[in-house]
C-alpha cells in the first residue's frame, strides 16, 4: 500500500499565493456554478471569458484554484444550495476577491456585483469543517444561505473578542452562524476593527505585538525564560517520567507559532525555512544567545518579507509539487504514457505526491526521499496534486487487489503442500508400523492370543488391565509390549522396537485389531501404506492442476479490476453539453429533439427548455415521455406563415418516431403515433378542483396526430469536432441540411423532393392539418380530460377547451393574425367555413368587417366610463378576473366593480372591521422578532465597520487632487447647490484605487473624468473598477484620453451594440442549457454546437471524443458507425457490450488507420453512458450479431468447462 499524502488541505500561506494568483478573474462574469452529487462540499464556478476547460474549485475546508480536469457531469439537478448561488450570483461579476486577516488566516472573501443587480458576497472558510456562505454585502453581510450552520460556544474561561483581552468573559456567550444573522467576522478570523483588512497591515500589526520584534533584549531574554520554565516539569516525581508530546514540541517552531512572538502569521513552513536560513533547528530547544536570536530576527524579517511579498504578487507564480517514486514491484506501480509508439517511455515509476507549495522552501531542497517538480503556476500544482490523489487511490486499490491474489495463492499453495506432506507422513508411518509388525510377528501373535483368551474366558476387562499391569511389574516380556487396551474398539496398542533405529530404547506404537493375526494386521496396515501412497501422488497431481486454475482465475479477476481501474482512470473526461442529461437525438435535418428520462425530467424540461418556436410532442401509450423539437434561428421569422412554426415535416416525422419508440410500446411491439402541440398549449394549470403530480400537464386545443412508424431504432456514434481546428469544421459544414428552412430563408417554396415527401406524414384523414387547425380554434365542443398513466411517474392531462380560447381571443382583441383571416380572406372562410359566433355575427350585422368595427368603436366608447379610482389591488384584481373568470363571472365581477368604485382601501378595511367586529389581521405584516443577543449585535456592529467600507472616508484619504478628480464625477446642482454624491463609488473600489501608486490613481481619476466629458456614464463604480482593473493589467502609461471632438472617441453603446450584447450573453447561457424564463423572445440557436457533432468521422479531423446516441434508423443512414435495434428480449447490457464489439470490429474499416483511430475514441466511451442509451429490451439487427452471440456463447461455455 503506498503512502499517503502529508498535506490534503490549504493553509495559509497557500491561500495568500492563491488570491494573488486569482486576481486575474477579477472583472469576469459569472456563468454558471456547479455542484457535486458525492462531494456536497465541492462547488465549480465557470466564469464568460475563461478558457473553456478552466472552472474556478471551490471545496469546503479543502481548496480553492482553478481546474482543468473538468468538472464531475453525472449530477442530476444542482443542489438547493447551488441553486440559491445560481439565483443570485449567476451574470454578476467579480469585484474583489482577498483574504480575510492575516497571511495565516484561511477565509476567502469573493464579492460579486452588477448594476442595478446587488452585490453579495461569498465566504469560502478553509479551516476545520470548512463552510461557503452567501451574504447580501449591502445589507450588513447577511447570511443569504450556507452549508453548514454552527454555533460558537464562548465558554467562561475564554477571553470575549469584544472585550479587553486580559479580562475573561464571566458568562457563556452564543453566536449562532445561520440564515438571517450577520457573519461574525471577528470570530471566523484574528481580525478587529483596530487592524486593517489588507495583509500587509495586518502582518505589521502582528509584529509590533510580538516580543521578538521588540529591541529590547532583556524583555526577549526574560520571555523566553518563562516559555522555557512553562516546558520544564513542575514535580520531581514528573522528571523521571517520559516527556508529554506537548512538552516535546516546545521548541523555537513551537515557540514563533505563538501568537504573542509576532511572527505566527507566517504559518509552519515559512517559520522553518527561517530557522533553517538563520542557522537554527526548528526542533532546537530554548534558549538562544543574545547573537544567535538577533540573527534569527534579522532572518525573520528579512527573509520572511522577501517570501511573503513574492507570493502576494499578481503575476503567475511558479508552483512546486514534492513527490517519491513508488519503487513496489508489481503493475500496480507502473502507469503508461500517451505515446504508446514510443517502446522506450512506456512505462515509468508512478509518482506519489506528498505535499504542494507555493515556494520552494529551505527544508524541502536536497531531500533524498522527497523530489520536486515544478509547475507553471500554483494553481496548476494544485490541480494536478488533488487529480492525482484520485488516482492515487485506484492504483491502490489495484495494488491491493493484486496483493490479496498473491497472498490467496501463496495460501492455496501452502495448504496443498501440507495436506500433500500429511498424506506422506502418513503413508511413511504406516510402513513403519507394518514392518514392525511383520518383524515382530511371533510376539504380537502371543499378545494377541493372551488377551484373546483372556476374553473368551470371560474375564472382567478392569481384572484383565490389572493382570497386565502386575506382569508388567514381574517384566514379563509379552505383557511389556502392550502399551494400552481399547476392549470398546476391539483394538490394542502395542509398543514394538522400530525397523529403522539402532536404539533399542526407540519404539513405535502400533494398533492392532484383536480379531485378526499378526500377519492380518501387517497385510492391513501395508494396504493402508499403499493407498496412503497412491492418495499422495493424486494430490500432488491434482495440486499441480489445482494451482493452475487458481492462477488463471485470480489472474482474470486481476485483469478485470485493473481493466475497470484503467477505465476509470482514462475514461473521457470531456465537459457533457446540457442537453446530454436528457434523451436526446439530432434529426437528420439538423434539429435537437430533448425527451425526459422520468417525471422530474419531463417537469425540468417543458418549465425550462421549451420555448415560443418550440413543438411539443407525446403519445397516447403509457411511458411516453414528454418531447420537444426545438427551433431554429433562421426559421423564426417564418414561423408565424408556417403551421409547424418553421419546422421541417422531416423533424416532426423522425421525432414522432422516436417518441413512440421511447415508451411501453417498445415493449409491447405495438403500432402507434404520436401527436404534437405548440408550446402555448402546454399548461401547469389545472383545473379546478384538479391536481396535476410532477411531469403532467394540461393540453389545451388541438393535437396534431403524426402517422404511424414502425419500432427501429439505431445506436449511432457521434464525434465531438475541436473548436481549435477550423478546417474540421468546415470539412462537415451543412452535413445535415434543412431544405425547408433555406427555403423559407430565400422566400421560396421547397422544391425538394424529400421535403413534400415528408409533408404528406402530417396529414390526417379528415383533409390538411390547416384546416383542422383552425378548426380546432373556432367549432365549440365539450371539455375532456384523459388521464395518462406513464410508467415512469409521467402523464400528461389532455383538456380540449375550444370555448374559452374562442373567448379570451375574442375579448380580448389581440389576435391580430386572427382578425386578419376573419376580415381580409373570405375565400378561406368559404373553404373552412364559419364558426358558430361569426354566423350569430354575420347575422346581427350583416357583414363581418362590420361587426368589428361596431365592436371596436363599443370598446373606444366604454374606457372613459372607467372609473378612476381604483386602487392597486383591485385594478390587479380586475385583471386577473379578465384573464381567468369563467364565462357568467365577467358580468358579476362588473357589477361589483360599479358598486364600489367610489371605495379606496380605507374604506373597505373600515367596512370590514364593521362586519367582522374586529381588524383583520391576516393581511396585516407579521412583526420581526429580534431573537440576536446583545453579542451577536456587537459582532454585527464589528463585521458592517470591518466589510461595509465608507467611500466618503475612503475618499478622504486620497490626495487632494485626485479626490477632486472624483468629486468632479459625481458632482451634481447648480453652482450655489453642488454636492458631491460619494455614494455612488463603492467603497471596496475606491480602496482598490488607494492601493494603486499615486501616478496611477490620478490617471484612473482623469480617464473616468475624461469618460464623463465624451460620453455619458451610468454607472461610476462599475466604470472606475473597469479602470483600475486596466491598469493593473497593461500600466497606467498606456491609458489614453479621448477628445470631445474625436469622432473614434469612447461613446455611449447604441441599441444595437448593446442588443448584440445581450444576445451573446443568452448565447453563452444557452451553451451550459441556461434559458432566462423571463425573455420575450428566446432566439437561440443550438446550430453551432450540433455543428460540431458528426457521424461522418474524416481521418484529418480534429477529434475529442465520442458519445453514443440513440435515434431512428432512418436518421442514421450516413453514419459510419451504426447498428439497428428492434425490441427484442436481450438486455441493456449486454446489447451495449456487443454493439461495442462489432463498432471494434467493423469488418467495412477493419485495417484501416483511421479506424483504429476511431476505435480508441469508441473505447473511451463510458459502459454506463453506452447501457442508459440503449432502450428497454433490444434484438440487433445488424450483419454479424448472431455469429458474435454465438462465439460469446461459445466462449462462456468454455469457460464453464476448464473450471
Amino acid at each position: 500500500m503506498t503512502a499517503s499524502a502529508t498535506k490534503v488541505r490549504f493553509d495559509g500561506l497557500d491561500v495568500t499565493a492563491m488570491v494573488a494568483e486569482l486576481q486575474s478573474l477579477v472583472g469576469q462574469r459569472v456563468v454558471n456554478i456547479y455542484n457535486d452529487d458525492t462531494n456536497g462540499s465541492l462547488y465549480w464556478i465557470k466564469f464568460e471569458q475563461h478558457k473553456a476547460n478552466e472552472l474556478l474549485v471551490l471545496e469546503s475546508g479543502i481548496r480553492l484554484h482553478v481546474s482543468t480536469t473538468g468538472r464531475n457531469t453525472n449530477t442530476t439537478a444542482p443542489s438547493p444550495f447551488c441553486a440559491k448561488l445560481r439565483k443570485h450570483v449567476r451574470g454578476l461579476r467579480l469585484e474583489q476577491i482577498t483574504q480575510l486577516g492575516a497571511s495565516n488566516e484561511r477565509v476567502v472573501c469573493m464579492t460579486f456585483a452588477a448594476p442595478d443587480k446587488g452585490k453579495y458576497g461569498l465566504i469560502l472558510e478553509l479551516y476545520a469543517q470548512g463552510n461557503l456562505i452567501l451574504c447580501d454585502a449591502r445589507n450588513n453581510w447577511e447570511i443569504l444561505a450556507l452549508l453548514r450552520s454552527h454555533t460558537y460556544q464562548l465558554s467562561s474561561d475564554t477571553p470575549s473578542p469584544l472585550e479587553d483581552r486580559e479580562q475573561p468573559s464571566i458568562t457563556s456567550i452564543t453566536v449562532q452562524v445561520q440564515v438571517g444573522h450577520v457573519y461574525p467576522v471577528t470570530l471566523a478570523t484574528t481580525t478587529t476593527t483596530t487592524s486593517a483588512a489588507s495583509t500587509t497591515a495586518t502582518s505589521a500589526a502582528f509584529q509590533k505585538e510580538g516580543f521578538l520584534s521588540s529591541n529590547d533584549w532583556d524583555r526577549i531574554d526574560a520571555w523566553m525564560r518563562e516559555q522555557l520554565q512553562d516546558s520544564l516539569p513542575t514535580d520531581l516525581n514528573q522528571s523521571n517520567r517520559k516527556k508529554s508530546k506537548k512538552q516535546k514540541q516546545k521548541n523555537w517552531k513551537w515557540l514563533l507559532l505563538q501568537h504573542s512572538s509576532g511572527y505566527s502569521h507566517y504559518g509552519p513552513a515559512l517559520i522553518e525555512h527561517c530557522l533553517l536560513q538563520a542557522g537554527v533547528s526548528p526542533q532546537h530547544m530554548l534558549p538562544l544567545e543574545k547573537n544567535e536570536c538577533s540573527h534569527l530576527i534579522k532572518t525573520l524579517e528579512k527573509e520572511g518579507s522577501r517570501i511573503m511579498e513574492s507570493l502576494q504578487q499578481t503575476s503567475p507564480q511558479a508552483g512546486f509539487l514534492l513527490y517519491r517514486l513508488d519503487d513496489d514491484e508489481g503493475v500496480g506501480n507502473q502507469i503508461e504514457t500517451p505515446n504508446n509508439d514510443d517502446k522506450d517511455n512506456r512505462s515509468q515509476p508512478a509518482k506519489i505526491y506528498l505535499e504542494f507549495q507555493p515556494y520552494l522552501f529551505r527544508q524541502h531542497q536536497d531531500q533524498q526521499h522527497k523530489l520536486v517538480q515544478e509547475c507553471a503556476s500554483f494553481s496548476e500544482a494544485v490541480d494536478l496534486f488533488f487529480g492525482q490523489l484520485w488516482q492515487q487511490k485506484h492504483q491502490a486499490k489495484l495494488k491491493s487487489a493484486r496483493l490479496a491474489m498473491q497472498n490467496k495463492l501463496q495460501k492455496l499453495e501452502q495448504d496443498q503442500t501440507d495436506r500433500v506432506q500429511s498424506l506422506q507422513v502418513a503413508a511413511e508411518q504406516w510402513q513403519k508400523q507394518a514392518r514392525a509388525v511383520q518383524q515382530h510377528a511371533v510376539m504380537v501373535e502371543q499378545a494377541l492370543q493372551v488377551v484373546n483368551s483372556a476374553l473368551n474366558s470371560g474375564m472382567d476387562w478392569d481384572q484383565l488391565n490389572e493382570i497386565v499391569r502386575v506382569e508388567q511389574e514381574n517384566q514379563n516380556p509379552v505383557a511389556m509390549l502392550i502399551h494400552h487396551l481399547h476392549l470398546n474398539d476391539n483394538t490394542m496398542v502395542l509398543r514394538l522396537p522400530s525397523d529403522t533405529l539402532e536404539d533399542d530404547d526407540e519404539s513405535i506404537k502400533v494398533t492392532l485389531e484383536l480379531s485378526e493375526t499378526a500377519h492380518g494386521n501387517a497385510n492391513r496396515m501395508f494396504a493402508q501404506y499403499r493407498a496412503s501412497k497412491e492418495k499422495a501422488a493424486k494430490t500432488l497431481e491434482k495440486t499441480e492442476q489445482a494451482l493452475l486454475a487458481a492462477q488463471h482465475q485470480a489472474q482474470q479477476q486481476f485483469q478485470q479490476q485493473q481493466y475497470q481501474t484503467v477505465r476509470a482512470l482514462t475514461k473521457q473526461q470531456h465537459k457533457k453539453a446540457w442537453y446530454e442529461k436528457f434523451l436526446w437525438f439530432i434529426t437528420s435535418d439538423n434539429y435537437l429533439v430533448l425527451g425526459g428520462k422520468d417525471a422530474q425530467q419531463n417537469e425540468l424540461l417543458v418549465k425550462r427548455y421549451l420555448r415560443k418556436q418550440d413543438l411539443y410532442l407525446h403519445a397516447d401509450v403509457a411511458g411516453a415521455a414528454s418531447c420537444i423539437v426545438r427551433g431554429k434561428a433562421a426559421s423564426l421569422q417564418a414561423a408565424a406563415t408556417t403551421a409547424t412554426n418553421g419546422i421541417s415535416p422531416q423533424a416532426l416525422s423522425e421525432a414522432g418516431h422516436w417518441t413512440v419508440c421511447q415508451s411501453v410500446a417498445w415493449k409491447k411491439k405495438m403500432i402507434t403515433s404520436a401527436w404534437w402541440v405548440y408550446s402555448h398549449q402546454v399548461s401547469k394549470t389545472a383545473p379546478s378542483g384538479e391536481y396535476l403530480t410532477t411531469g403532467s400537464f394540461m393540453i389545451r386545443g388541438k393535437k396534431n396526430y403524426l402517422k404511424p412508424a414502425s419500432l427501429e431504432l439505431g445506436l449511432g456514434i457521434l464525434f465531438r469536432l475541436g473548436d481549435d481546428d477550423p478546417d474540421t469544421l468546415a470539412r462537415h459544414a451543412n452535413e445535415r441540411k434543412d431544405y425547408v428552412a433555406l427555403a423559407l430563408l430565400e422566400d421560396q417554396p421547397p422544391d425538394n423532393e424529400s421535403v413534400t415527401m415528408t409533408r404528406d406524414n402530417l396529414i390526417n384523414d379528415n383533409g390538411s392539418y390547416e384546416a383542422e387547425l383552425e378548426q380546432s380554434a373556432e367549432e365549440p365542443g365539450e371539455t375532456t380530460e384523459v388521464e395518462e398513466a406513464n410508467a415512469e411517474d409521467s402523464s400528461v392531462s389532455i383538456n380540449v377547451d375550444t370555448n374559452e380560447k374562442d373567448e379570451s381571443v375574442d375579448s380580448d382583441g389581440n389576435d391580430e393574425d386572427r382578425q386578419d383571416q376573419v376580415s381580409g380572406n373570405e375565400k378561406a372562410q368559404s373553404k373552412r367555413g364559419l364558426s358558430v359566433k361569426e354566423r350569430k355575427l354575420l347575422k346581427k350585422y350583416s357583414s363581418l368587417e362590420e361587426a368589428q368595427r361596431i365592436i371596436s368603436q363599443k370598446k373606444q366608447e366604454e374606457r372613459p366610463s372607467t372609473p378612476v379610482s381604483k386602487s392597486a389591488s383591485e385594478k390587479t384584481k380586475v385583471a386577473n378576473d379578465k384573464s381567468t373568470a369563467k364565462r357568467g363571472q365577467r358580468g358579476k365581477a362588473k357589477k361589483k366593480m360599479l358598486k364600489y368604485a367610489d371605495q379606496d382601501d380605507e374604506d373597505r378595511e373600515l367596512a370590514m372591521v364593521a362586519l367582522q367586529g374586529k381588524k383583520n389581521k391576516k393581511n396585516q405584516p407579521k412583526k420581526k422578532v429580534n431573537t440576536k443577543n446583545e453579542t451577536e449585535q456587537q459582532l454585527a456592529a464589528e463585521t458592517v465597520a470591518l466589510l461595509v467600507k465608507d467611500p466618503k472616508e475612503i475618499a478622504r484619504k486620497l490626495e487632494y487632487s485626485i479626490r477632486d478628480l472624483l468629486a468632479e464625477c459625481v458632482t451634481v446642482g447648480e453652482e450655489a447647490d453642488k454636492v458631491a454624491r460619494w455614494d455612488k463609488f463603492d467603497g471596496d473600489t475606491l480602496e482598490q484605487l488607494q492601493s494603486l501608486s499615486i501616478e496611477a490613481q490620478t490617471m484612473a481619476a482623469r480617464r473616468l473624468l475624461n469618460l464623463k466629458r465624451t460620453s455619458r456614464v451610468d454607472h461610476f463604480s462599475a466604470s472606475l473598477g473597469g479602470i483600475i482593473r486596466t491598469i493593473k493589467k497593461f500600466g497606467h502609461e498606456n491609458i489614453k484620453m479621448d477628445d470631445e471632438n474625436d469622432a473614434t472617441a469612447a461613446k455611449r453603446k447604441t441599441k444595437e451594440e448593446k442588443d448584440a450584447a445581450v444576445k451573446e450573453w443568452k448565447q453563452t447561457l444557452a451553451e451550459e442549457g441556461v434559458v432566462d424564463l423571463d425573455q420575450e423572445d428566446m432566439a437561440l440557436d443550438d446550430v453551432q454546437e450540433l455543428g460540431k457533432l458528426t457521424g461522418k468521422p474524416h481521418p484529418e479531423d480534429m477529434i475529442l471524443y465520442a458519445v453514443p446516441v440513440l435515434a431512428p434508423y432512418q436518421t442514421l443512414s450516413q453514419y459510419t458507425y451504426r447498428i439497428k435495434l428492434t425490441p427484442g428480449a436481450m438486455k441493456r447490457g449486454k446489447a451495449s457490450k456487443q454493439c461495442q464489439e462489432i463498432f471494434l470490429r467493423d469488418d467495412q474499416n477493419k485495417g484501416t488507420a483511421s479506424h483504429d483511430r476511431f476505435k480508441e475514441y469508441i473505447k473511451k466511451i463510458p459502459d454506463n453512458d453506452m447501457i442508459q442509451t440503449i432502450c428497454a429490451d433490444v434484438k440487433i439487427s445488424t450483419a454479424g450479431a448472431s455469429k458474435l452471440a454465438k462465439q460469446s456463447k461459445s466462449a462462456g461455455k468454455k469457460s464453464k468447462n476448464k473450471q
